[in-house]
């Protein structure tokens, strides 16, 4: 019975650990998938969208208008330790078509759209960010039906926002890292990029195969005890 148990912990052990470096894997091999993304040239925001599949964490420049009418607090984001919320604003190109922009970083007191002390300038700006992916669906800080415009939202949910839009919007975010005229004043902060970090998967992944060593370890150590009795008996 106890070899069965053995077995099973220690098979147990190895497919987390197995599990673990999987994860490690997956992330570095993510964090380069990044890395060469944003190394690439800037280009055109509707030239690279029309290849979407290839868009994710591009850098690209855009131009439009800011529809602050439309502005939207990104509630509980935290910036280089800064506790606060973003402000997300719709971008209105020429032709209509539009991109969501997470402008940056705001103190947390500042959490009712727009956002008067961080406004953009007025006309036409260019803008320069990475494409970030729709974070998914995200429950309502008020009420609001799913086709009026939200005020705040707890994720990035570009799909809820664009079908509250009265225009045609791309299906994924601008993280603004450069804007033409600049910000008139301090605020928004535009978001930081921490340096892509692997995890503790690997870490993890040597805690669980050290786990089987202690397994087996222990269970020698227990039979060689069992032993002895029998012998001294």
């Amino acid at each position: 019975m106890l070899h069965v148990l053995l077995l099973v912990v220690v098979g147990l052990f190895a497919l987390a650990g197995v599990w673990q470096l999987q994860r490690s894997s997956e992330r570095r091999e993510h964090n380069a998938f990044v890395l060469e993304q944003r190394a690439r040239p800037v280009g055109s925001l509707v030239d690279v969208f029309d290849r979407p599949d290839d868009a994710e964490h591009r850098r690209v420049r855009a131009s439009g208008r800011y529809d602050t009418g439309r502005e939207v607090v990104l509630r509980g984001r935290s910036d280089r330790g800064r506790p606060g919320n973003h402000v997300l604003t719709p971008l209105v190109m020429t032709g209509g078509r539009a991109v969501i922009v997470d402008r940056g970083w705001v103190p947390f007191e500042l959490d009712h759209a727009p956002v008067v002390e961080a406004l953009p300038p007025a006309g036409n700006v260019e803008v320069t960010g990475i494409v970030l992916p729709t974070e998914g669906r995200a429950p309502l800080t008020g009420r609001a039906t799913d086709e009026s415009p939200p005020r705040e939202l707890s994720r990035i949910d570009v799909g809820r926002l664009a079908r509250s839009l009265p225009y045609q919007t791309f299906p994924m975010y601008l993280a603004l890292t450069q804007q033409q005229p600049a910000q008139p004043d301090e605020l928004p902060d535009p978001v930081s990029f921490p340096r892509a970090e692997e995890g503790p998967h690997f870490l993890y992944a040597i805690q669980w195969f050290a786990f089987i060593a202690i397994a087996i370890v222990g269970y020698a150590a227990l039979l060689r005890r069992e032993s002895r009795k029998q012998t001294m008996a």
